[in-house]
């Protein structure tokens, strides 16, 4: 899975979206506004139809090499209409150049690290990207953009010290194992 960061991109949000209260540690702030400011969603331009199996092993130092650097981490309890469980998001936030980090960051940005290591190390994802106008303070930046990716179905890769093994269409058991690899390619 290809995503290409033009130099118009001046934000890359990474979403986690997953079941688990318990992978959400205690330095991660919520974020309890319905709506984060800067532009991010699934209401922009669809990158890439959704992909399933998708490994994000080697996005933190992709990321890194492009310019970017971690400025926020976040998450948000997501309650789902008509149901009796909620569904959380776990927000990376990655901007362009030299951005402000969030004062929760600078005192965790190890922690972060290695957070965002765990999310993205033996897990594969179902993804899909987004291309968003990026907004600041509330306006529209002419010719800056915004990528959004959404990474949902968490599957880890080894559970309990194991390989995880899956049934395969001959009914014998295969090792799980990635369908894709998210890369990120600089235009």
């Amino acid at each position: 899975m290809n995503i290409t960061i033009s130099s118009s991109v001046q934000m890359f949000l990474l979403q986690f979206n997953f079941y688990n209260n318990n992978l959400i540690p205690s330095f991660v702030r919520q974020e309890k506004r319905e709506k984060v400011e800067i532009g991010m969603g699934m209401n922009g331009k669809i990158i890439n139809d959704p992909k399933e199996g998708v490994s994000a092993t080697n996005f933190s130092e992709q990321i890194l090499g492009s310019g970017f650097r971690l400025c926020d981490i976040y998450w948000r309890k997501n309650q789902e209409p008509g149901r009796s469980f909620s569904s959380n998001s776990l927000y990376f936030l990655f901007m362009r150049g030299s951005s402000v980090i969030s004062e929760n960051l600078k005192d965790n940005s190890g922690k972060a690290q290695s957070l965002l290591y765990s999310f993205t190390k033996g897990i594969i994802w179902r993804a899909k990207a987004f291309l968003n106008p990026f907004i600041k303070d509330g306006v529209e930046v002419p010719g800056k953009q915004a990528i959004v990716l959404v990474c949902s179905g968490r599957r880890p890769l080894v559970e309990n010290n194991q390989r995880v093994m899956v049934p395969s269409v001959g009914g014998e058991k295969i090792l799980l194992k990635p369908k894709e690899y998210l890369d990120l390619v600089a235009a």
